[in-house]
């Protein structure tokens, strides 16, 4: 683990200075792989330390599983906390206040783990029962609308009399999907001081910015993404941004390649989890049957099973449970049974390295993260949704339309169907497609050691900000796909 670097330690300090102030809203930014999320962690214990109780939210289900995988701690998306708000004013819904429903969201997380783990949320529980003051932290906040924010910071005011907001983000990564729509940068301190007319904020003052990077701080990767980020801020074309990458190809860590050659180039990385194909909407489903078949090793089993054993699969929405959500990746240890609609299998889920030095956390969350941070809690017995995956990932369009089927066919699943499972310990039901190759939207937030990337894009996505939020995502290497 990486100790803090200047900046981040800057910027705790500055959020000791913020929660005793009387502003309610503090913006961290940084380029990627400076550790804005992994910094998430030790603002959580700062924090507390000085009273205030902290609930982590990404915007897109893709951040929201970076944010459980990298700090340990349960997150959800900003839309689902809405919607939770809204759900709490009905007389019968099960939850008494948010509190219980995130309570029961950190039991469901640590379900499988260690004994001890109950005593230890219900002492943590105990604690921030106590604590009145609430901060919201919003991760990945370049796609957050002004309309989330302040329908958010309305609700947690309904409950807590002191409430602030921290926004942490990149404003050259994906903007909001309404975009076109509201041209406003929530990540940019000017507009809260001089042209935010609402009456919710006042935003504190001084600007921290994460310089330091973590992942890569030299050499061309380096370079092709300062060089992207460039052209973000000057309002560049995406057309401008392609030939800057391709202009960049033919290094030891940007390399151009033909697509004839790209599936042994994948066939060679060791762990297939550290590489990821980015590409186009109308590309994912015929490169993850592509990439599929390169890292199955049976003829046969390739044209006989949906899954076997060593396939990657990529959560496409919350589950059943919610226990997992959408982004969350899983390697198929063992298929154990086939249904009409569902099948059964011990997985592993693909949890994301923590990078930096962790310090001064309590015990309770230390003990907590220990947990996270445990083999043991990596471990499930999951049923996999199994229309999406035989599906043409082009022809699905609503997820939740996906999800509600999957729930609709769980709930009437027959137990005389299923003679292998006991159903009744299965730890979630999961929707998920083929985890080899994504679009550009459920990358963010992830990182990979072996990055593919396809040059064609869909559409309005054609902007700098598109190829440099994809060329950010690898550590080591990238592969151009002209």
């Amino acid at each position: 683990m990486l100790e803090n670097s200047e900046d981040q330690i800057q910027a705790l300090e500055y959020l000791k200075e913020f929660l005793k102030s009387d502003k309610n809203l503090m913006i961290i930014t940084g380029k990627a792989g400076t550790g804005k999320t992994t910094l998430i962690r030790q603002i959580q214990d700062t924090a507390l330390e000085d009273n205030w109780k902290c609930i982590p939210v990404g915007v897109w289900g893709r951040s929201v599983s970076s944010l459980i995988q990298l700090t340990g701690i349960p997150s959800l998306a900003i839309s689902k906390f809405n919607r939770i708000h809204e759900d709490l004013k009905t007389l019968d819904y099960e939850y008494s206040d948010f509190e219980d429903w995130y309570e029961n969201n950190y039991s469901r997380r640590f379900q499988n783990s260690f004994e001890r783990s109950a005593e230890l949320i219900r002492n943590l529980f105990t604690e921030r029962e106590e604590i009145n003051n609430t901060l919201l932290v919003v991760d990945e906040a370049s796609t957050l609308t002004l309309a989330q924010l302040e329908l958010a910071f309305e609700n947690i005011k309904k409950s807590n009399k002191n409430t602030k907001i921290l926004l942490i983000g990149d404003s050259s990564q994906l903007p909001p999907r309404s975009y076109e729509n509201e041209n406003i940068e929530l990540l940019d301190l000017d507009f809260y001081l001089r042209d935010y007319d609402g009456k919710d904020f006042k935003v504190f003052p001084k600007k921290i910015e994460l310089r330091t990077s973590h992942r890569v701080s030299h050499g061309p990767l380096y370079e092709l993404a300062d060089k992207l980020r460039l052209l973000t801020l000057t309002n560049s074309s995406g057309e401008t941004s392609r030939n800057t990458i391709i202009d960049e190809v033919n290094t030891e860590e940007v390399v151009a390649v033909g697509k004839s050659v790209f599936l042994d180039i994948f066939k060679k990385v060791e762990d297939k989890t550290e590489a990821i194909y980015i590409a186009s909407k109308g590309e994912v489903s015929e490169a993850n049957k592509e990439l599929r078949k390169v890292y199955l090793s049976s003829e046969e089993k390739k044209e006989l099973n949906i899954l076997e054993e060593g396939d990657l699969i990529r959560s496409r929405c919350n589950g059943y449970f919610e226990t997992f959500v959408t982004g969350d990746e899983f390697v198929i240890d063992k298929v154990l049974e086939k249904g009409q609609n569902f099948i059964f299998a011990e997985v592993t889920c693909v949890g994301k390295t923590k990078q930096f030095s962790v310090s001064g956390f309590r015990a309770i969350l230390q003990s907590l993260r220990s947990l996270f941070d445990s083999n043991n809690n990596m471990k499930a017995l999951v049923a996999i949704y199994i229309p999406p995956l035989i599906q043409d990932q082009n022809e699905i369009q609503k997820w939740n339309y996906v999800r509600r089927n999957m729930m609709r066919d769980w709930e009437q699943l027959s137990l005389s169907d299923i003679k292998n499972v006991d159903i009744n310990i299965v730890d979630e039901v999961i929707s998920t497609t083929y985890g080899y190759a994504v679009t550009i939207e459920h990358a963010q937030g992830g990182e990979w050691d072996t990055v593919g990337i396809s040059l064609n894009a869909d559409g309005k996505k054609d902007t700098p900000r598109y190829w440099y939020t994809a060329v950010t995502r690898a550590k080591k290497t990238i592969y151009v796909f002209p």
